[in-house]
Protein backbone atom coordinates (compact mmCIF):
# COMPACT_ATOMS: atom_id res chain seq x y z
CA UNK A 1 0.00 0.00 0.00
CA UNK A 2 0.69 3.57 0.16
CA UNK A 3 0.15 5.90 -2.43
CA UNK A 4 -1.07 9.29 -3.00
CA UNK A 5 -4.21 10.78 -3.34
CA UNK A 6 -6.10 12.04 -6.39
CA UNK A 7 -4.16 12.54 -9.63
CA UNK A 8 -0.83 13.96 -7.77
CA UNK A 9 0.92 10.33 -8.76
CA UNK A 10 0.86 11.18 -12.39
CA UNK A 11 3.21 14.20 -12.05
CA UNK A 12 6.21 14.37 -14.11
CA UNK A 13 8.26 10.67 -13.63
CA UNK A 14 10.93 11.66 -12.21
CA UNK A 15 13.91 8.24 -12.66
CA UNK A 16 16.60 7.77 -9.92
CA UNK A 17 20.27 7.85 -11.27
CA UNK A 18 20.76 4.74 -11.75
CA UNK A 19 18.25 2.80 -13.04
CA UNK A 20 17.61 -0.75 -11.57
CA UNK A 21 14.41 -1.91 -14.29
CA UNK A 22 17.53 -4.71 -16.23
CA UNK A 23 18.31 -6.15 -13.06
CA UNK A 24 16.78 -9.37 -11.96
CA UNK A 25 13.70 -9.68 -9.14
CA UNK A 26 15.32 -12.67 -6.88
CA UNK A 27 13.32 -15.50 -8.06
CA UNK A 28 13.20 -17.25 -4.52
CA UNK A 29 10.95 -13.75 -4.22
CA UNK A 30 8.22 -14.81 -6.70
CA UNK A 31 5.10 -16.56 -6.88
CA UNK A 32 3.07 -18.32 -9.53
CA UNK A 33 -0.86 -16.79 -9.52
CA UNK A 34 -2.94 -19.27 -10.78
CA UNK A 35 -6.34 -17.89 -9.99
CA UNK A 36 -7.56 -14.78 -10.87
CA UNK A 37 -7.22 -12.28 -7.53
CA UNK A 38 -10.72 -10.61 -8.30
CA UNK A 39 -12.80 -13.65 -9.46
CA UNK A 40 -11.01 -16.68 -8.74
CA UNK A 41 -11.06 -17.95 -12.70
CA UNK A 42 -8.65 -19.64 -14.13
CA UNK A 43 -9.09 -18.73 -17.20
CA UNK A 44 -6.63 -16.02 -18.87
CA UNK A 45 -4.47 -15.02 -21.55
CA UNK A 46 -1.27 -13.85 -21.73
CA UNK A 47 -1.54 -9.72 -22.29
CA UNK A 48 1.48 -8.11 -21.91
CA UNK A 49 5.06 -9.20 -21.83
CA UNK A 50 8.42 -8.21 -20.51
CA UNK A 51 6.99 -4.68 -18.72
CA UNK A 52 9.22 -3.09 -16.87
CA UNK A 53 8.87 -0.69 -14.39
CA UNK A 54 8.87 2.49 -16.73
CA UNK A 55 7.17 4.73 -14.49
CA UNK A 56 9.81 4.95 -12.18
CA UNK A 57 12.59 3.48 -12.88
CA UNK A 58 12.79 2.12 -9.68
CA UNK A 59 11.94 -1.83 -9.28
CA UNK A 60 14.02 -4.39 -10.74
CA UNK A 61 12.59 -7.30 -13.20
CA UNK A 62 10.63 -8.07 -16.33
CA UNK A 63 7.29 -8.89 -15.68
CA UNK A 64 3.80 -10.60 -17.49
CA UNK A 65 0.21 -9.25 -16.76
CA UNK A 66 -1.98 -11.84 -17.87
CA UNK A 67 -5.96 -11.56 -18.69
CA UNK A 68 -8.87 -12.99 -16.89
CA UNK A 69 -11.36 -13.76 -19.65
CA UNK A 70 -14.37 -14.05 -17.15
CA UNK A 71 -14.08 -10.48 -15.14
CA UNK A 72 -10.99 -8.73 -17.40
CA UNK A 73 -9.08 -8.03 -15.16
CA UNK A 74 -5.44 -7.51 -15.04
CA UNK A 75 -2.79 -9.27 -13.08
CA UNK A 76 1.11 -10.23 -12.55
CA UNK A 77 1.89 -13.73 -12.83
CA UNK A 78 4.52 -14.46 -11.09
CA UNK A 79 4.28 -11.79 -8.83
CA UNK A 80 6.63 -10.38 -5.79
CA UNK A 81 5.90 -12.15 -2.89
CA UNK A 82 4.71 -10.19 -0.07
CA UNK A 83 7.49 -10.09 2.09
CA UNK A 84 9.49 -8.43 -0.83
CA UNK A 85 7.09 -6.64 -1.85
CA UNK A 86 8.53 -3.62 -0.22
CA UNK A 87 11.69 -3.97 -2.40
CA UNK A 88 9.76 -1.95 -5.57
CA UNK A 89 8.72 1.06 -3.53
CA UNK A 90 12.08 2.11 -2.58
CA UNK A 91 12.23 5.58 -4.21
CA UNK A 92 8.19 5.84 -4.68
CA UNK A 93 6.75 9.15 -4.69
CA UNK A 94 4.63 8.62 -1.32
CA UNK A 95 7.63 9.14 0.97
CA UNK A 96 8.38 13.40 0.55
CA UNK A 97 5.78 15.40 1.63
CA UNK A 98 7.29 18.31 1.22
CA UNK A 99 8.99 19.91 -1.49
CA UNK A 100 12.40 21.93 -1.12
CA UNK A 101 11.63 23.62 -4.63
CA UNK A 102 10.06 27.11 -4.38
CA UNK A 103 8.18 27.13 -7.49
CA UNK A 104 6.70 23.26 -6.26
CA UNK A 105 5.98 24.53 -3.08
CA UNK A 106 4.07 27.72 -4.63
CA UNK A 107 1.67 25.56 -6.70
CA UNK A 108 1.12 23.88 -4.33
CA UNK A 109 -0.46 26.49 -2.33
CA UNK A 110 -2.39 27.65 -5.54
CA UNK A 111 -3.60 24.46 -5.80
CA UNK A 112 -4.67 24.53 -2.39
CA UNK A 113 -6.25 28.01 -2.88
CA UNK A 114 -7.68 27.03 -5.88
CA UNK A 115 -9.64 24.40 -3.95
CA UNK A 116 -10.38 26.09 -1.47
CA UNK A 117 -12.75 28.76 -3.17
CA UNK A 118 -14.01 26.12 -5.38
CA UNK A 119 -15.91 24.45 -2.33
CA UNK A 120 -16.57 27.03 0.02
CA UNK A 121 -13.85 25.37 2.82
CA UNK A 122 -10.27 26.39 3.65
CA UNK A 123 -7.36 23.49 3.06
CA UNK A 124 -3.80 24.50 4.23
CA UNK A 125 -0.94 25.32 3.02
CA UNK A 126 -2.75 28.64 0.76
CA UNK A 127 -2.19 31.34 -0.73
CA UNK A 128 -5.16 33.24 1.58
CA UNK A 129 -6.52 35.10 -1.28
CA UNK A 130 -10.10 37.04 -0.14
CA UNK A 131 -13.45 35.55 -1.26
CA UNK A 132 -13.76 38.73 -3.52
CA UNK A 133 -10.41 38.06 -5.06
CA UNK A 134 -11.39 34.14 -6.41
CA UNK A 135 -12.39 35.18 -9.69
CA UNK A 136 -8.57 35.48 -10.02
CA UNK A 137 -8.81 31.77 -9.89
CA UNK A 138 -11.25 31.39 -12.76
CA UNK A 139 -8.00 30.35 -15.65
CA UNK A 140 -7.54 27.27 -13.45
CA UNK A 141 -10.88 25.69 -14.01
CA UNK A 142 -9.19 23.66 -17.14
CA UNK A 143 -5.67 23.32 -15.17
CA UNK A 144 -6.58 21.91 -12.04
CA UNK A 145 -8.58 18.13 -11.78
CA UNK A 146 -10.26 18.00 -8.17
CA UNK A 147 -8.72 14.95 -6.30
CA UNK A 148 -11.75 12.27 -6.49
CA UNK A 149 -13.70 12.17 -3.59
CA UNK A 150 -12.58 16.43 -2.11
CA UNK A 151 -15.98 17.31 -2.85
CA UNK A 152 -17.43 14.15 -1.63
CA UNK A 153 -15.71 14.88 1.60
CA UNK A 154 -16.64 18.76 2.00
CA UNK A 155 -20.46 18.12 1.46
CA UNK A 156 -21.10 14.83 3.62
CA UNK A 157 -21.41 15.03 7.10
CA UNK A 158 -18.45 15.08 9.10
CA UNK A 159 -17.79 11.78 11.74
CA UNK A 160 -15.22 9.19 11.72
CA UNK A 161 -13.06 8.22 8.84
CA UNK A 162 -9.77 6.56 8.03
CA UNK A 163 -7.71 6.40 5.07
CA UNK A 164 -6.10 3.15 4.27
CA UNK A 165 -3.06 3.07 2.07
CA UNK A 166 -3.24 7.02 2.90
CA UNK A 167 0.41 7.39 1.57
CA UNK A 168 1.88 10.93 2.43
CA UNK A 169 -0.93 12.28 4.23
CA UNK A 170 -2.74 14.87 1.56
CA UNK A 171 -6.03 13.64 1.83
CA UNK A 172 -5.82 12.58 5.75
CA UNK A 173 -4.83 15.97 6.37
CA UNK A 174 -7.47 17.99 3.81
CA UNK A 175 -9.98 15.62 5.46
CA UNK A 176 -8.83 16.80 9.18
CA UNK A 177 -8.96 20.31 8.02
CA UNK A 178 -12.59 19.76 6.96
CA UNK A 179 -13.84 18.84 10.42
CA UNK A 180 -13.39 14.53 9.77
CA UNK A 181 -11.83 12.54 13.10
CA UNK A 182 -9.39 10.89 10.56
CA UNK A 183 -6.64 8.59 11.03
CA UNK A 184 -4.38 6.60 8.30
CA UNK A 185 -3.34 3.13 8.02
CA UNK A 186 -0.39 2.51 5.94
CA UNK A 187 2.44 -0.04 5.29
CA UNK A 188 5.71 1.96 4.66
CA UNK A 189 7.67 3.39 7.12
CA UNK A 190 9.04 6.32 6.03
CA UNK A 191 5.45 7.46 4.61
CA UNK A 192 4.48 6.65 8.05
CA UNK A 193 7.36 9.06 9.01
CA UNK A 194 6.03 11.96 6.93
CA UNK A 195 2.58 11.53 8.29
CA UNK A 196 3.44 12.07 11.48
CA UNK A 197 6.18 14.63 10.93
CA UNK A 198 2.72 16.46 10.22
CA UNK A 199 0.72 15.52 13.03
CA UNK A 200 -1.30 12.96 11.64
CA UNK A 201 -2.52 9.71 13.33
CA UNK A 202 -1.00 6.85 11.29
CA UNK A 203 -1.72 2.85 12.34
CA UNK A 204 1.44 0.93 10.48
CA UNK A 205 -0.18 -1.74 9.07
CA UNK A 206 -2.26 -3.28 6.14
CA UNK A 207 -5.83 -3.12 5.23
CA UNK A 208 -6.32 -6.35 7.72
CA UNK A 209 -5.97 -3.68 10.69
CA UNK A 210 -9.67 -2.70 9.76
CA UNK A 211 -10.33 -6.00 11.84
CA UNK A 212 -9.71 -3.73 15.24
CA UNK A 213 -13.02 -1.79 14.06
CA UNK A 214 -16.49 -3.11 13.02
CA UNK A 215 -18.58 -1.10 12.04
CA UNK A 216 -16.91 2.23 13.44
CA UNK A 217 -16.24 4.33 10.34
CA UNK A 218 -18.40 7.02 8.58
CA UNK A 219 -16.38 7.15 5.83
CA UNK A 220 -13.32 5.06 4.34
CA UNK A 221 -10.69 6.33 1.53
CA UNK A 222 -9.44 3.97 -0.51
CA UNK A 223 -7.20 5.96 -3.52
CA UNK A 224 -5.10 4.01 -5.55
CA UNK A 225 -4.60 1.18 -3.26
CA UNK A 226 -6.26 -1.04 -4.78
CA UNK A 227 -4.41 -2.23 -7.52
CA UNK A 228 -1.46 -2.85 -5.01
CA UNK A 229 -2.62 -5.38 -2.60
CA UNK A 230 -2.47 -9.27 -2.87
CA UNK A 231 -5.56 -9.87 -1.98
CA UNK A 232 -7.80 -7.36 -3.21
CA UNK A 233 -11.26 -8.85 -2.76
CA UNK A 234 -10.46 -9.27 1.01
CA UNK A 235 -9.24 -5.77 1.25
CA UNK A 236 -12.72 -4.76 -0.02
CA UNK A 237 -14.47 -6.83 2.24
CA UNK A 238 -12.65 -5.85 5.61
CA UNK A 239 -13.91 -2.24 4.11
CA UNK A 240 -17.30 -3.27 4.51
CA UNK A 241 -17.03 -4.65 7.71
CA UNK A 242 -15.45 -1.39 9.32
CA UNK A 243 -18.14 1.21 8.01
CA UNK A 244 -21.18 1.80 9.37
CA UNK A 245 -24.40 1.15 7.95
CA UNK A 246 -25.06 4.03 5.94
CA UNK A 247 -21.03 5.12 5.52
CA UNK A 248 -19.43 5.56 2.64
CA UNK A 249 -16.62 3.90 0.62
CA UNK A 250 -14.58 6.29 -1.63
CA UNK A 251 -13.01 3.93 -4.15
CA UNK A 252 -10.30 4.55 -6.74
CA UNK A 253 -7.95 2.54 -8.97
CA UNK A 254 -6.77 2.36 -12.54
CA UNK A 255 -8.96 0.10 -15.05
CA UNK A 256 -8.34 -2.50 -16.35
CA UNK A 257 -10.31 -2.08 -19.40
CA UNK A 258 -9.60 1.69 -19.88
CA UNK A 259 -9.64 2.72 -23.51
CA UNK A 260 -6.26 4.19 -22.69
CA UNK A 261 -4.92 0.75 -21.95
CA UNK A 262 -5.88 -0.78 -25.21
CA UNK A 263 -4.48 1.97 -26.80
CA UNK A 264 -0.44 2.12 -25.10
CA UNK A 265 -0.66 -1.24 -24.34
CA UNK A 266 2.14 -2.57 -22.15
CA UNK A 267 2.79 0.97 -22.42
CA UNK A 268 -0.19 2.30 -20.44
CA UNK A 269 1.04 4.10 -17.48
CA UNK A 270 -1.64 2.96 -15.38
CA UNK A 271 0.30 -0.98 -15.11
CA UNK A 272 3.02 0.34 -13.03
CA UNK A 273 4.89 -3.04 -12.87
CA UNK A 274 5.26 -4.68 -10.38
CA UNK A 275 3.08 -2.38 -7.62
CA UNK A 276 0.49 -2.53 -9.67
CA UNK A 277 -0.19 -6.26 -9.01
CA UNK A 278 -3.77 -6.90 -9.80
CA UNK A 279 -6.08 -4.30 -11.40
CA UNK A 280 -10.02 -4.70 -11.98
CA UNK A 281 -12.33 -3.44 -14.72
CA UNK A 282 -14.79 -1.43 -13.95
CA UNK A 283 -17.77 -3.31 -14.76
CA UNK A 284 -16.24 -6.66 -12.54
CA UNK A 285 -15.85 -3.97 -9.38
CA UNK A 286 -19.29 -1.97 -9.62
CA UNK A 287 -20.90 -5.78 -10.01
CA UNK A 288 -18.90 -7.27 -7.01
CA UNK A 289 -19.34 -4.22 -4.79
CA UNK A 290 -23.21 -4.45 -5.15
CA UNK A 291 -23.05 -8.25 -4.44
CA UNK A 292 -21.05 -7.71 -1.48
CA UNK A 293 -24.04 -4.88 -0.12
CA UNK A 294 -22.86 -1.62 -1.54
CA UNK A 295 -25.00 1.10 -3.35
CA UNK A 296 -22.72 2.06 -5.64
CA UNK A 297 -22.23 5.90 -8.25
CA UNK A 298 -19.56 5.91 -10.61
CA UNK A 299 -17.62 9.42 -11.20
CA UNK A 300 -16.81 9.30 -14.95
CA UNK A 301 -13.99 12.11 -15.74
CA UNK A 302 -14.66 12.63 -19.52
CA UNK A 303 -10.55 12.79 -20.36
CA UNK A 304 -7.40 10.88 -20.16
CA UNK A 305 -5.31 11.73 -16.70
CA UNK A 306 -2.72 8.94 -17.56
CA UNK A 307 -2.34 10.07 -21.79
CA UNK A 308 0.96 12.26 -21.08
CA UNK A 309 3.06 9.85 -18.80
CA UNK A 310 2.08 6.84 -21.54
CA UNK A 311 3.51 9.14 -24.33
CA UNK A 312 6.53 9.39 -22.31
CA UNK A 313 6.80 6.17 -21.07
CA UNK A 314 6.44 4.78 -24.95
CA UNK A 315 8.81 7.12 -26.28
CA UNK A 316 11.59 6.24 -23.65
CA UNK A 317 11.12 2.48 -24.34
CA UNK A 318 11.58 2.81 -27.93
CA UNK A 319 14.40 5.51 -27.75
CA UNK A 320 12.52 8.13 -29.94
CA UNK A 321 12.80 11.87 -29.20
CA UNK A 322 9.17 13.19 -29.73
CA UNK A 323 7.66 15.46 -27.83
CA UNK A 324 4.48 13.84 -25.95
CA UNK A 325 2.89 17.41 -25.51
CA UNK A 326 2.21 17.79 -29.24
CA UNK A 327 0.77 14.14 -29.49
CA UNK A 328 -1.24 14.17 -26.64
CA UNK A 329 -3.96 16.45 -28.17
CA UNK A 330 -4.23 14.21 -31.40
CA UNK A 331 -4.21 11.21 -29.31
CA UNK A 332 -6.99 12.53 -27.30
CA UNK A 333 -8.95 13.20 -30.02
CA UNK A 334 -8.55 9.67 -31.33
CA UNK A 335 -9.51 7.96 -28.18
CA UNK A 336 -12.54 10.53 -27.90
CA UNK A 337 -14.72 10.15 -24.72
CA UNK A 338 -14.20 7.27 -22.55
CA UNK A 339 -17.73 5.11 -21.22
CA UNK A 340 -18.03 4.17 -17.95
CA UNK A 341 -16.49 0.90 -18.42
CA UNK A 342 -13.72 2.53 -20.45
CA UNK A 343 -12.56 5.25 -18.29
CA UNK A 344 -8.70 5.42 -17.26
CA UNK A 345 -9.61 5.28 -13.20
CA UNK A 346 -12.33 3.79 -11.98
CA UNK A 347 -14.09 5.97 -9.39
CA UNK A 348 -16.75 4.83 -6.83
CA UNK A 349 -18.72 6.34 -3.88
CA UNK A 350 -20.14 3.25 -2.64
CA UNK A 351 -22.61 3.21 0.19
CA UNK A 352 -23.10 0.79 2.83
CA UNK A 353 -26.57 -0.61 2.93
Amino acid sequence: MGSQKGNAHLSTLDFPAKSRIHDSWPANDLEEVSLCPYCSSSKRVLEYGDVQDWAFHNAPGKWSYWRCRDCDALYLSPRPNAESIGEAYSTYYTHDRESKSFWLRFKNRLRNEYFSHALGISLHPRLRFQKYLGWILLPLNSMIVMPFGLSTLAQLPKGKLVDVGCGNGDMLQFSIQMGWDGIGIELDKQAISACRKNGLTVIEGSYEKLDDYPSLFDCIICSHVLEHVHDPVAALEKMKFALKPGGILLLSCPNAMSRAGQYFGAHWRGLEAPRHIAIPSAHFLRGFLEKIGFQVEQNVFNGFPSLKQSLDIEAQSAALLHDSHKNASTVKQALGSPSPDEVDFIELICAKI
